[in-house]
């Protein structure tokens, strides 16, 4: 997964800066080795990516140059949130994934981050069973680091939640 991201996050050059995903899917598939991001489709404000490695797609959604608060305050908490915590992303967790993978986004690197991603997307994966095929997020909210996170999985559906929806998304097995 690591691989996929450094492929993903090498879409810099100033066009690309600060773009923000709004979907991510990873699917074991039949490809060759991309060592370059392929772009799929892009418009103003979108652009569609993947990158393939050692028979993994990513395949990414993002909003170019999305109007962002780096300043959002990452708010309370219900009670119950904290009581079934699945994961809270430390902000060194989150600054070892974007020096490890290159990411540049100047969100990531304040002093509460927003976490990736694509590190969410890793840590859901490594979550799951081995024999996972495919695996769809859709990016509601911003997650901070320090955000006590659940996740809940029902059947091929999950969702990560918090003081809010995060992410929504789907999984299939082999």
């Amino acid at each position: 997964m690591r691989e996929l991201a450094k492929i993903t996050a090498k879409l810099k050059d100033g066009k690309y800066d600060g773009v923000m995903i709004i979907k991510a899917r990873w699917e074991r598939i039949e490809c060759n080795d991309s060592y370059e991001p392929d772009i799929v489709k892009e418009t103003k404000r979108m652009l569609v990516c993947q990158a393939c490695y050692h028979n993994q797609r990513l395949s990414t959604t993002m909003l170019l140059n999305p109007a962002m608060d780096n300043n959002l305050p990452a708010g309370d908490f219900p009670k119950e949130a904290m009581n079934s915590c699945w994961h809270t992303f430390t902000r060194q967790e989150v600054l070892d994934f974007v020096e490890a993978v290159g990411d540049t986004n100047p969100i990531h690197r304040t002093e509460q981050p927003v976490v990736p991603g694509l590190l969410l997307l890793e840590t859901i994966k490594a979550g799951l069973p081995e024999n996972l095929d495919v695996l769809e997020l859709s990016f509601r909210n911003a997650v901070f680091s320090g955000d006590p996170l659940e996740l809940v999985v029902e059947g091929n559906q999950l969702e990560v939640k918090g003081r809010c929806v995060f992410v929504t998304g789907w999984c299939k097995y082999v």
